[in-house]
């Protein structure tokens, strides 16, 4: 089985790979497209080589929490963030949903609906399938010198309210933190 990259920068062509995801231990050096791990453990580089056979999927099923279960964790979680004085913190759940088209069909719809952002559809026997649109650009280098965004706050794009203290103060968490 063989791996695959394919990906679409805001403004340029789409790109596709054949090749295979390698773990890497420091890519400090190392230049090319690299996937890390939600935890940060484990890192991988892109090599460009060969034609991939099929999908991977990953063997890991997430936990999937019903409504239910989710809003009592939620209050928990609440309560949390009081008793240990955060300013910001994300909880999320996983979805499940049936998967009605192909993903190379879901990774252009992306495409077409999100023509502003990065546009990725990858697939390792390493990590799995991920599929995704970002707008945020994680890091552009160019020799010695990189420069990165801190995107935060969300308005409905078709909105036309402008951004109140709650959006500024998530702004400067995410601005914050990439300085540090």
């Amino acid at each position: 089985m063989g791996d695959f990259l394919t990906y679409r920068i805001p403004e340029k062509e789409i790109i596709q790979l054949p090749g295979e995801f390698i773990e890497v231990q420091d890519f400090n050096k190392i230049k090319g497209f690299i996937v890390s791990s939600f935890n940060k453990d484990k890192k991988y580089l892109f090599i460009e080589n060969h034609v991939p056979e099929t999908f991977s999927f990953s063997k890991e099923k997430p936990h999937c929490y019903s409504q239910n279960e989710y809003t009592k964790i939620a209050a928990t979680f609440l309560k949390s963030l009081k008793t240990q004085n955060l300013s910001k913190a994300v909880f999320s759940r996983v979805k499940q949903v049936g998967l009605e088209t192909v993903p190379f069909d879901l990774f252009n719809q992306l495409c077409t609906t999100y023509p502003d952002a990065f546009v990725y559809l990858m697939s390792s026997p390493l990590f799995g399938a991920w599929i995704g649109a970002s707008p945020e650009i994680l890091i552009n280098s160019n020799g010695s010198s990189a420069e990165t965004m801190s995107l935060a706050g969300t308005l409905k794009i078709e909105s036309n309210e402008t951004w109140k203290n709650k959006e500024f103060e998530e702004q400067n968490h995410v601005t914050t933190y990439i300085e540090s």
